[in-house]
């Protein structure tokens, strides 16, 4: 390998060729790489040159480094959690906001599966496992299925820790499709591992251990106007993302935010009636119900496979 000499002070640096240009903006756009919102994706697992590993595959794009991309959970995945035992269980508090890119296909939401489908029953004994490993951000991560029911079919889930029973069987020459769910907005690790059993000698063998990046979208913050109403009453309108619930919180002293009521935001801007205020002065304040996560001081936490 050559290199140039070094330009010596007061001298002009030289032109780069065209071909020098088109390299660093080729580079560019690679670092910088995100999936279209409305892509349909992959983590792939191949068997290549005697290695398992775990890749990203774009279905118009083709094949990339998971390091490389950052996968975006837009803002049209979040929703209320059903107040449903099995999605509680699952998911969190009922009415409290979860952010899912779903199974089915939704034109406004990446679409991303888990295949293998370059896999071969002549070189592997059985199913593959993906296994999850770690979960890093400012929430908590499930994995699951619907049946035809509507219900959850859990895969993987970090409330409750994470151990062997955080694993997919994903069958040869498969690809599926699941629910990926987030309990808060903001950038998540999830760490993968692949495993299986080759046919040749009955070895296990595994993938290394691989990182995947999603940034989840918050919804913009909520906005209050407060008039007074005829009669006994108050008039408050809320400007928030619709189909949200948000808590109207008040406080007299900013010291303590007591819970006043629950809102929900049909549509973008919805009036609700409060009793006039008998307190001399009094501060509102809506946030969007989202679970309370005990985190650490760097806003996040890390849970790992033990």
């Amino acid at each position: 390998m050559t290199s140039a000499a070094p330009t010596a002070p007061g001298t002009a640096c030289p032109r780069p060729t065209r071909t020098q240009t088109l390299l660093v903006l080729a580079l560019a756009a690679l670092a910088l790489w995100a999936p279209s919102a409305l892509a349909h994706t992959h983590v792939e697992i191949v068997y290549r040159e005697g290695q398992l590993r775990l890749l990203y595959y774009d279905f118009d794009y083709g094949e990339a480094d998971p390091a490389d991309v950052r996968l975006e959970v837009g803002l049209p995945a979040a929703r209320p959690i059903p107040p449903l035992s099995a999605y509680t269980h699952l998911l969190g508090e009922a009415g409290a906001t979860t952010w899912i890119l779903p199974q089915a296909q939704d034109p406004e939401l990446l679409w991303l599966g888990i295949g293998n489908e370059s896999l071969r029953a002549t070189d592997f004994a059985g199913p593959l496992q993906l296994t999850l490993q770690a979960v890093e951000g400012p929430g908590h991560f499930a994995l699951f299925f619907q049946d035809p029911f509507g219900q959850p079919i859990p895969g993987m889930n970090s409330r409750d820790g994470l151990d062997g029973d955080d694993t997919l069987a994903v069958p040869l020459g498969s690809h599926l499709h699941c629910n990926w769910a987030f309990s808060a907005p903001g950038r998540y690790r999830l760490r993968f591992v692949a495993t299986g059993t080759l046919r040749a000698g009955n070895t296990p063998i595994a993938s290394a251990p691989t990182d995947w990046f999603f940034d989840v979208v918050a919804p913009p913050p909520p906005v209050l106007t407060l008039t007074r109403a005829p009669g006994d009453t108050l008039q408050l309108a809320l400007e928030a993302q619709p189909g949200l619930n948000y808590a109207l919180e008040h406080t007299a002293t900013f010291a303590d935010w007591t819970l006043l009521t629950n809102l929900h935001a049909s549509v973008a801007l919805t009036l609700h009636s409060l009793p006039a205020d008998p307190e001399p002065t009094r501060f509102l304040r809506a946030r969007l119900n989202t679970e309370e996560v005990q985190q650490e001081a760097n806003g996040t936490f890390l849970t790992e496979h033990p």
